[in-house]
């Protein structure tokens, strides 16, 4: 990306980039990097002092495992955003399948694209790196979707009930909401919030945590959450955790 870092942060470490309140020091960050990085930090959980310990997770896939293809993917930039749109507008394309395949092959291969001359190289540095990180227990999240008819039902007396929602759009701009009702379905409080850059899942996730938050905030003691994301339910049931995109929040 051609980032430089100034000098006078070559020093810092993650948690000097937290001020006292537990929040980002976008201040900090905002002048070199850019907008599309610092985005994806109103999603992320700045770390705290009671957190739980550090764990292995590669960034080249969703559940945190190392693989050869998720590797030589990143070395070829073939997971970039911008990359990704140009790849389907080339295949998208009402020409013979050949030109199809002459104009990938440039744009992927190209000037600007260019293979790795030893990407084995890369590869089995990557490697190495992951199998000394010393984990385990990465459990990679459900993707079965199964369409429910929903319709918000009362529950017991002196019992309240969260309901949250998030929304991501195809740019990975996206945002939570919810509200608490008492068993009678009256108006005790709601929030919503901008998330910056992110997916689906760290959506719904971050539409629950807010919820609790809120909840405490006015007192309430007893409470009923319900979500339409069936993968953050099983998230929230699962004693084990679920994928590592998440793991920050739920703890």
């Amino acid at each position: 990306m051609g980032i430089v870092v100034p000098y006078n942060l070559h020093n810092l470490m993650v948690k000097d980039l937290v001020d006292t309140n537990g929040e980002w020091r976008t201040d900090l960050l905002a002048s070199w990097l850019p907008q599309t990085v610092t985005a994806k930090l109103y999603a992320m959980l700045p770390p705290h002092g009671d957190g739980d310990i550090d764990i292995r997770a590669w960034c080249g896939t969703s559940d945190g495992s190392f693989t050869i293809a998720s590797a030589y993917n990143v070395i070829c930039k073939f997971n970039d955003e911008n990359w990704e749109k140009e790849w389907l507008s080339i295949w998208q394309l009402t020409v013979p399948e050949r030109v199809r395949s002459f104009i990938w092959n440039r744009e992927a291969h190209g000037d600007t694209r260019i293979r790795s001359i030893h990407p084995w190289s890369f590869i089995l540095g990557w490697v190495l790196q992951y199998e000394r990180a010393d984990v385990s227990n990465i459990v990679s999240s459900s993707t079965q979707k199964i369409q429910v008819n929903i319709a918000w039902n009362g529950t017991e007396e002196g019992c309240f009930i969260q309901n949250t929602d998030g929304a991501c759009r195809a740019s990975n701009v996206a945002g939570c909401g919810g509200l608490i009702r008492n068993s009678s379905g009256q108006w005790i409080g709601g929030f919503s919030m901008y998330l910056g850059r992110c997916n689906a899942y760290l959506v719904e996730l971050w539409g629950v945590l807010e919820g609790l938050h809120l909840a405490r905030e006015k007192g309430v003691t007893k409470m009923e959450v319900r979500v339409d994301s069936k993968v953050v339910v099983q998230t929230l049931n699962n004693t084990k955790g679920g994928s590592v995109i998440g793991w920050t929040l739920l703890k």
